[in-house]
């Protein structure tokens, strides 16, 4: 799967004409985090469908050989789906496949530094994982979808763990 993914973003950067005005794009904008849902839920645990929460995102414009937006953000999710807070630092890019009538479909991912705090247990967890997502963009707004897979939660919380795919708006200032 990785080499998948590795030959899809090679492909993808290999070709200038994907790059449209919002992989240019160098400015601010904002990401309003609030829906997820876990693949496979919890019998013990009751989860939370909406997980309120608020970014802030520096794009850095073009990147890998000009088809790409590259971007940093700072990230707080008040409430995730277990009642506690996620903090989150992330690098990551953003391609465009395809703009049809103002619509853009892009791809893209980011390498995530994150803290989730788990308050049944009274423990917070720490570390980076890969998060890929897919969206759906236009004008100054984009709607992403991630998935969080299983073995990079296990691998921070060293527990039993199932994919969460999580939603978000993306607001360009």
């Amino acid at each position: 799967m990785r080499n998948l993914v590795a030959l899809l973003i090679l492909a993808i950067s290999s070709f200038n004409s994907f790059a449209d005005e919002y992989d240019r794009f160098d400015g601010w904008s904002a990401t309003i985090y609030g829906l997820s849902h876990h693949v496979t839920p919890s019998k013990t645990v009751p989860y939370r469908e909406i997980n309120p929460g608020l970014g802030v995102r520096k794009h850095f414009g073009e990147c890998f050989w000009r088809t790409a937006n590259c971007f940093g953000e700072l990230s707080h999710v008040s409430q995730n789906s277990i009642g506690g807070k996620v903090t989150m630092a992330s690098v990551g890019s953003k391609w465009t496949l395809a703009t049809v009538d103002g619509v853009r479909l892009h791809i893209g991912g980011t390498l995530t530094y994150l803290e989730y705090e788990n308050p049944h247990n009274k423990a917070v967890y720490s570390g980076a994982t890969p998060i890929p997502f897919i969206g759906i963009g236009k004008g100054n707004w984009d709607f992403d979808i991630s998935i969080l897979s299983r073995k990079p939660i296990e691998a921070l919380t060293g527990k039993d763990a199932e994919a969460i795919f999580f939603g978000y708006f993306i607001y360009r200032f």
